[in-house]
C-alpha cells in the first residue's frame, strides 16, 4: 500500500503526465487542491494502516485464546501477512495446514508458506 501511495499521481501534474521537476509540473504541484487531496489520501492511508493494526491484534489475542480454531488461525495469518509480520504468518498458517489438512484454507496457507519461506530473509 505504501509503494502504491508513492506511485499515485496526486497532483494535478501528475494526472497530466507533466514532470513535477519541470516548471509547470512546480506550479501544479504546489496549488492548494493538490495538496488538500494529498493530505486527505495520506490521512486515509494512515487511519487504514491504523485500523488494519489493531485488528491484527485483536485477532494475535484471539488466536492464542483459541488455537484449535482453524478460522481463527487463517484469519490471524492473513492478518499477519498482510501487515508484513512473515514469521507470525508463518506459524499460523502452519498451525492451519496441521488443524485442518483437508480444509481448502489448508491449501492456501501451503502456497502462502512456500512463498513465504521464499521471501524470508534466511
Amino acid at each position: 500500500a505504501q509503494n502504491l501511495q508513492a506511485q499515485a499521481p496526486l497532483s494535478l501534474a501528475g494526472v497530466l503526465g507533466v514532470s513535477s521537476t519541470s516548471p509547470i509540473g512546480q506550479a501544479l504541484s504546489n496549488d492548494p487542491t493538490s495538496q488538500q487531496l494529498t493530505q486527505k489520501a495520506q490521512a486515509a492511508f494512515t487511519e487504514a494502516s491504523t485500523a488494519l493494526q489493531k485488528d491484527t491484534d485483536l485477532y494475535k489475542r484471539i488466536a492464542k485464546l483459541q488455537p484449535n480454531d482453524v478460522n481463527t488461525q487463517f484469519h490471524y495469518a492473513q492478518l499477519a501477512d498482510l501487515t508484513g509480520d512473515t514469521a507470525a504468518a508463518i506459524k499460523a498458517y502452519k498451525q492451519v495446514v496441521k488443524l485442518a489438512p483437508t480444509d481448502p484454507s489448508a491449501q492456501q496457507a501451503k502456497q502462502r508458506i512456500a512463498v513465504l519461506s521464499l521471501a524470508k530473509p534466511r
